[in-house]
């Protein structure tokens, strides 16, 4: 969809969407009160696409999770609440759900199956667009202007891919949250520049595919001005269909301790360890959490090593060499992938690169970024491991595309225009004017650079490997 109709769309369905929310209060039980919670976890479960029976699941594993978390604390509705706004493609139960406890029996077909039906505050019968940044962003208004709490938490769930920004249905496009009925998607630059500061949450988990990149930490680190958390979870590699379960995390975080007692870094650990329980022995299954607050340290560090990096492009890329080498969170023999993927494991990526390079800065470097990232990765898993990861150090990737190979008659660097800072509107007319065809998101703010020559971070390395003339036909910059 072209930006200028999007946004004409966006605002109407914000209008609609709002008169909608503002109506909600009289949908709420009799009687209840006004209260601060301790906690307020807000899911935007998007199954307006091919995952809708998925996110029916996830509904049901709340209320049953719920349920489980009554049976150890029986006031845990007055300090602790789910709010799910919920779109599908087939089955009407669109609404915003205030999650009611249930003892749902997840062995049975039929209540697992069964469309959401408890706690509905608003029936969101006109189509809502959760591919539109714009509906988060009123969801969570709408969330935080009636359940005052103390800490809240903000899962989105559907389809994701990391840091690409294109605008496709497609699975494998770099983005979160599909919306097949209105033919959109949220990007990560799109999240950070329309949904509020104030509207900034303490833990933030991508339930979905492919986001645990550092270019996507960085997006959502703590900020004054954008929106942001102070921790977060996701998955560096894909995730199998449902993703989280709630029958299980739930209870985990008033296990041992009181909700009051839950931090942002102990809920996202929470998640990471009830990952672990269910899909500790499915191969390549993952899930990360790391400290936002520490992930500019990450950045730097990154950066730094990249400074010293310029000229090891043989060593870094050639066969047999740091790349070959270096954990991988996709398909390394599939094409495609390396196009569209290429997230490799920043803290092995570190430790390769060490191993392969005999320079004193260069091994200072890679010590200070894998300090860094072991500081800033609270815990993550891999199922069916094996013997090189590392807990709590692994867990993040970094994009790393070959982009001298061949692919389609270009380079890879050539279709990989997605990884910039630009904005959107520059990114849009540069694809049009280069390749012909839909708008592009951008800003990914990880990819800086200032084109003095100097390469300096880490995408300025990408551009001088691989577009060492700066040629804007290849990629649209900014440039080393």
């Amino acid at each position: 969809m072209n930006i200028r109709v999007q946004a004409v769309a966006s605002g109407l369905m914000l209008v609609l969407m709002l008169s909608v929310l503002l109506s909600c209060e009289l949908l709420l039980p009799a009687g209840e009160e006004e209260s601060e919670y301790e906690w307020v976890m807000m899911v935007y479960l998007d199954g307006d696409n091919n995952l809708e029976g998925a996110g029916v699941e996830d509904f049901h594993e709340m209320e049953k999770g719920l349920y489980d978390m009554a049976q150890i604390d029986g006031d845990i509705r007055d300090s602790f609440r789910i709010l799910v706004l919920f779109d599908d493609e087939t089955i009407t139960a669109q609404g915003i759900y205030d999650v009611m406890p249930y003892n749902v029996d997840l062995t049975s077909n039929a209540q697992m199956s069964a469309a959401p039906s408890r706690g509905l505050l608003a029936d969101t019968s006109t189509e809502v667009n959760m591919g539109d940044a714009a509906t988060l962003d009123a969801f969570i208004d709408f969330v935080k202007a009636r359940y005052d709490s103390k800490n809240y938490a903000l899962v989105l769930w559907n389809h994701g891919g990391g840091v690409r920004s294109e605008e496709s249905p497609s699975p494998s496009s770099r983005t979160i949250c599909w919306d097949d009925s209105s033919g959109d998607v949220l990007y990560s630059g799109e999240v950070r520049n329309v949904v509020s500061n104030e509207n900034s949450v303490d833990l933030l988990a991508m339930d979905a595919c492919l986001m645990g990149m550092v270019e996507v930490a960085y997006q959502f680190r703590p900020s004054n001005s954008k929106f942001s958390a102070e921790a977060m979870a996701f998955s560096p590699a894909t995730e199998q269909g449902d993703g989280y379960e709630y029958n299980l995390l739930l209870p985990q975080l008033i296990t041992g301790r009181t909700i009051a007692q839950l931090t942002a870094n102990a809920f996202a650990d929470e998640i990471v360890d009830a990952y672990r329980a269910a899909f500790s022995s499915v191969s390549g299954e993952t899930q990360t959490a790391v400290d936002l607050t520490k992930i500019v340290a990450v950045k730097r560090a990154v950066d730094d090593l990249a400074s010293l990096l310029s000229g090891y492009e043989a060593t870094m890329l050639g066969s047999g060499g740091v790349q070959d080498n270096t954990y991988a969170y996709f398909d390394t023999t599939i094409a495609d992938e390396w196009k569209e993927y290429a997230g490799f494991d920043l803290y092995d990526l570190a430790y390769q690169t060490k191993s392969a390079i005999s320079n004193a800065a260069v091994d200072d470097a890679c010590d200070d970024l894998m300090d860094a990232v072991s500081a800033a990765v609270i815990d993550s898993t891999l199922g069916n491991s094996g013997g090189g990861y590392l807990p709590g150090s692994h867990g993040l990737s970094i994009f790393f595309p070959y982009g001298d190979g061949a692919y389609g008659g270009y380079a890879y660097w050539d279709y990989q225009y997605f990884y910039t800072s630009l904005s959107h509107t520059n990114l849009a007319t540069w694809y049009d004017d280069v390749w012909g065809g839909a708008d592009y998101y951008g800003e990914i703010e990880f990819c800086s650079a200032d084109n003095d020559n100097t390469v300096e971070s880490w995408f300025e390395l990408l551009q001088y490997w691989f577009n060492p003339t700066k040629d804007p036909s290849v990629h649209p910059g900014p440039y080393y």
